[in-house]
């Protein structure tokens, strides 16, 4: 079952909340970061798209307290220790693919410099 499959399952069982909550901080929140760091990276690369980037800082800064990517890798690991007590567990790639996109995740959003990314983009702003 995918993610999008388990929000879907939670919405149809009338769950419709915690389908929402599912959704936003483990689909759509990483969605968005990972955009607002490729959009802010593509300016301060080629200069180009400031407004947008600087839109996408603060957005990026914004939810970076309300990510849920580490909690969710923590709340996987306790879910599949009780299933695997109850039912055969497989590992496939989309765990590991989450996996790998949560540690790229977090180093991207860890490494960026608040300061120096707002001084950057202000630069970008003023070039003609």
């Amino acid at each position: 079952m995918t993610l999008l499959q388990t929000a879907w399952a939670l919405f149809t069982d009338g769950s419709v909340l915690l389908a929402g909550l599912v959704l936003v901080f483990i689909v759509i929140s990483p969605m968005v970061l990972v955009a607002c760091v490729l959009l802010i990276s593509l300016t301060l690369y080629t200069g180009r798209f400031a407004q947008l980037s600087m839109l996408a800082a603060n957005l990026l800064y914004s939810l970076t307290s309300w990510s849920m990517v580490e909690v969710f890798i923590i709340g996987v690991f306790v879910s599949l220790v009780k299933i695997a007590g109850m039912a055969t567990v497989e590992l496939g790639v989309s765990l590991w693919s989450y996996l790998a996109l949560s540690f790229a995740l977090v180093g991207a959003i860890s490494s960026l410099d608040k300061v120096s990314v707002w001084q950057q983009l202000a630069r970008h702003g003023r070039l003609p």
